[in-house]
């Protein structure tokens, strides 16, 4: 029950596990807290890879292992280098307990239900408009339904976070800051993946995807194995999907099609097609994390390190750190920034910072070097192997030189290659993609009205129409004779990818009403 006049102490806004944490850690120590959750229920809206981490994941549920829906103890991470029709494959396994696979739709709504057994008052299928200021602190939320007051708000709302952005803790997120991920859930028979992947009962496997359709381009892929189904996905920055002007869902298409991908999930079925955005900015890109009477955590506030794909664990650990920072100011009666930015210096310390600080140059690199890292050396890796196994009676030493010779010759006159893609003028023809179908394995439930209202004035003057191949439903359509964009609201997945590639900036995006929209049963 909340204090007099919807007071409360904390209230934690979005039930990822960033917020989740935050709400536990903080109703274990005594605290009134109040989780809102736009969603159907806790983990409806979210979307991730596949795997959580075992220490940090303890650190808020000591006996998750056995009580938690995990999927897979993961014991074998690969790191696949596709070239076109090739791969080379770096396998490291070991038989421990240092992460698994989750499907999240299963394990954050069981997380929110711990959390409401600590007392935490759940409130879901409820978005968060704005904030509400009173002296330059921020005191409470508007939701469309009620106001809800607090000493403390703690954001937990995602990579858009646009209640950061509403009190000026975050600017507009630039193409570059930002990776948009498709994934398919594809199912399968248990033995299969067992067989496939080289599995027994409950072990998984972990692949890190690099090249194939992504040689050239700033992105990775990914797959995980859960009990009865494979997840398989893509992520690439949103700044190289503008300049080329691929589809995403093109690439997930031609990943799964790559002669080392297709024989591992063929005779699939698939189960759930999804696309969020993952914050790729890094140190350099972290916002600042508190203000009087608000702290932001987890993707909000771009805690993710995107070299080791670790995103979940950095919430996780954010929102403790913020519930123990939020315990402080109220056992002391203070909630100014002076004090919660105790949080800040605790992530400071923790891993967390240290590890986003070690790679804060990292995005720098990579947008100034992909073309070299992200092509030539992965076909030059393939090349090696290649020549390494050969057997065709030249002599070895031979074969070497002519190797590395061409390393010299080659770096000289390289250039992009882009056969995998047709809209680029390339010679590789695409099947149909079928994206009703991956639309239809989700659960919609639209409004009567659009949350997704582009300025069609500026519409008319934008010459790249970045929305209309940019989104990984088509929401959005370009119809030449009408000279307007037609959008198709009802099919959105909600990632925002829209709202940062419009070159105009003029789509007033916002979040559907709390009970319609996207929902996600496996994230």
């Amino acid at each position: 029950m909340l204090k007099t006049n919807n007071k409360t102490d904390v209230i934690v806004v979005g039930a990822g596990p960033s917020g989740i944490a935050c709400a536990i850690v903080l109703a274990r120590a005594g605290k009134e807290v109040v989780l809102i959750e736009r969603g159907l229920f806790a983990g409806s809206k979210n979307v991730f890879g596949g795997a959580i981490y075992t220490q940090p994941t303890k650190e808020i549920f000591p006996n998750f292992e056995t009580e938690a829906p995990i999927e897979r103890r993961n014991i074998e991470h690969n790191f696949m280098i596709l070239g076109e029709k090739d791969s080379t494959t770096i396998t490291y396994r070991k038989d421990d307990n240092s992460s698994y696979s989750v499907i999240r739709g299963k394990f954050d709504r069981w997380a929110a239900e711990q959390a409401k057994k600590a007392g935490v008052i759940l409130v879901e299928e409820t978005v968060v408009r704005e904030l509400i200021k009173s002296k330059n602190k921020v005191i409470g939320v508007k939701t469309e339904l009620e106001d809800y007051y607090a000493d403390i708000v703690v954001l937990a709302d995602g990579v858009n976070s646009l209640l950061a952005k509403q009190i000026g803790l975050r600017k507009d997120l630039e193409t570059k800051d930002v990776a948009l991920s498709v994934k398919e859930v594809i199912k399968l028979d248990k033995e299969v993946i067992n067989q496939r992947f080289r599995l027994k009962d409950n072990e998984g496997s972990i692949c890190e995807l690099f090249g194939g359709p992504m040689l050239g381009i700033l992105g990775l892929g990914f797959m995980y194995t859960n009990t009865d189904s494979v997840t398989i996905g893509a992520g690439i920055t949103l700044n190289d999907l503008v300049e080329k002007n691929y589809k995403p869902y093109e690439i997930l298409e031609a990943l799964k099609q790559h002669p080392t991908i297709a024989p591992l999930i063929e005779g699939g079925t698939l189960k759930e097609y999804s696309a969020h955005l993952i914050p790729e900015g890094g140190y350099k890109k972290v916002p600042k994390l508190c203000a009087n009477g608000v702290m932001i955590v987890g993707d909000a506030g771009m805690l993710v390190n995107n070299l080791h794909w670790e995103g979940t664990n950095l919430a996780m650990i954010s929102g403790k750190l913020a519930a123990e920072t939020a315990i402080l100011a109220l056992d002391t009666g203070d909630y100014s920034k002076k004090i919660l930015s105790n949080y800040e210096k605790a992530l400071k310390n923790s891993f967390v910072m240290k590890d986003l600080k070690t790679y804060k140059d990292l995005m720098t690199i990579c947008h100034s070097r992909q073309k070299a890292f992200l092509n030539y050396y992965f076909k030059k890796i393939n090349a090696f192997f290649e020549m390494f196994t050969s057997v065709n009676s030249i002599p070895k030493r031979e074969n070497y030189w002519k190797f590395i010779k061409s390393i010299f010759k080659d770096r000289k006159i390289f250039r992009i290659n882009q056969r995998y893609f047709c809209n680029n003028k390339t010679s590789v023809e695409y099947f149909d993609m079928n994206l009703d179908k991956k639309l239809y394995t989700l659960k919609y439930s639209p409004d009567t009205e659009s949350h997704l209202k582009p300025d069609k004035e500026q519409c008319k003057l934008c010459k790249s129409k970045n929305c209309t191949y940019i989104c990984p439903a088509q929401v959005y359509e370009w119809n030449e004779e009408k000279q307007e964009i037609i959008v198709n609201y009802e099919n959105c997945l909600e990632c925002g990818a829209c709202r940062i590639a419009c070159e105009r900036k003029a789509i007033d995006w916002k979040y559907p009403k709390g009970t319609k929209g996207v929902t996600f049963k496996q994230g």
